[in-house]
């Protein structure tokens, strides 16, 4: 079963590689790049059941790029599909800054429905994720999810890098820089001290404001 397993993962892989991964093609890529990225994918073989499965539609991660739509959308439907509240959980992990930058009290009511799991319903969550997606951008929301995201590199990042971060942010608050700008400063840090948890987060695709 193993066996049958690993290769179908391999052909997922390398389907959303040629087809779906960043919405580029797979000439974008060298060999060596598609079998790191494939490589990645093998380290998530441990889980299991429908966790693999989900987990393998966002594991196909480049430092320097975000999920694509497609892969995003794959979770979601897994999700309704499967009726599978674990799976769910996962995306809440996801969705869980973007969800903070958004509306604080839609964030603190998803987190205490999540200590008690079987009372959420899977469609009214995703329901209201979309509805977020409505809400403009909140600059002091932002500026606390920031602050929380930081909290993975503060003990790790230079004096310089934190100053950049800082001033970066501060900029932002005073309307001065975009919250683009304060992601793709993520990210860079991201290259430098990986988290596998925040590579995972929907807050950190690149167009979502």
């Amino acid at each position: 079963m193993m066996n049958d397993l690993k290769y179908w993962l391999r052909q997922d892989i390398q389907y959303y590689i040629m087809h779906h991964a960043f919405s580029i093609h797979a000439h974008d890529f060298s060999k060596k790049e598609i079998r790191q990225m494939e490589d990645k994918a093998y380290r998530l073989i441990n889980l299991s059941g429908d966790a693999i499965i989900t987990d393998l539609k966002v594991c196909i991660i480049d430092q320097n790029k975000s999920y694509s739509n497609d892969l995003q959308l794959a979770c979601r439907e897994r999700c309704i599909e499967t009726k599978n509240l674990r799976l769910l959980e996962q995306e809440w992990a996801r969705y869980k800054y973007y969800v903070m930058s958004k509306h604080q009290n839609t964030y603190n009511y998803y987190r205490n429905q999540f200590r008690r799991i079987e009372s959420i319903n899977i469609e009214t969550f995703y329901r209201d994720m979309d509805l977020l997606s409505g809400y403009p951008e909140n600059i002091a929301a932002n500026v606390n999810t920031l602050e929380h995201i930081w909290g993975y590199f503060k003990q790790k990042a230079s004096t310089k890098e934190k100053e950049t971060w800082l001033n970066l942010v501060s900029a932002y608050q005073k309307k001065n820089q975009s919250l683009f700008a304060c992601k793709d400063y993520i990210h860079h840090l991201l290259s430098k001290y990986p988290s596998e948890y925040l590579s995972y987060s929907y807050y950190l695709i690149r167009n979502i404001a």
